[in-house]
């Protein structure tokens, strides 16, 4: 937690109201996924989906299904 969000007492989550941590490193947790979504090529997609499939089905395939529902082809992320 130090390495995500410094030093506790400095100014850092010590003093941060009850849950923020908790909302705070989840929420990071999905920026990497969608990052690493991102970083992956078309031909690899399928491998990716395979090692992340709880990702996919909760985060990504969501993610995209949403943008297509809203009729925007442009990037999602």
């Amino acid at each position: 937690m130090i390495k995500a969000w410094g030093d506790p007492r400095g100014k850092g989550w010590l003093l941060w109201p009850y849950g923020d941590l908790d909302r705070m490193t989840a929420a990071l947790n999905i920026y990497d996924i969608c990052r690493s979504w991102q970083a992956t090529t078309i031909e690899s997609q399928g491998e990716w989906i395979e090692k992340n499939p709880l990702a996919w089905d909760e985060i990504i395939s969501p993610l995209m299904a949403r943008r297509l529902e809203d009729g925007k082809s442009e990037s999602w992320l």
